[in-house]
């Protein structure tokens, strides 16, 4: 028996000693790939640069957030400010705000399935 096999209605139905006993295979051939590996494997700092386009890595080639997202931060730039000025960094308040929204969305969906039952 498959883990995952059709019965005689179409329907699937599962078996979880066969699951386990798939995963319990694949992690076995995992590890023993895994085994024919090299041996003794030693991993250096600096072992593998990076190529930046024929360039060393140093501090001048790096692009900073600042820089990478200036025209998202650009554009959205007035709601950035509302937002900036609303938020109080108080988790209290953003609790509050999530469970008030996760009430509201209960209760819509709640009626939504009360008025079309």
């Amino acid at each position: 028996m498959f883990p995952l096999s059709l019965n005689g209605m179409g329907a699937v139905e599962w078996n979880p000693l066969m699951l386990v006993a798939a995963f319990l295979l694949i992690a076995v051939i995992v590890v023993l790939i895994r085994m024919m590996g090299p041996k003794g494997a030693v991993f250096k700092k600096f072992r593998v640069q990076p190529f930046l386009s024929g360039n060393k890595a140093s501090e001048k080639n790096i692009v900073h957030a600042d820089n990478f997202f200036w025209g998202f931060t650009e554009a959205f730039k007035k709601y950035y400010e509302k937002m900036f000025n609303i938020h109080s960094g108080q988790l209290n308040d953003y609790l509050f705000w999530f469970v008030f929204s996760l009430a509201l969305v209960l209760i819509a969906l709640y009626a939504g399935v009360y008025l079309w039952a």
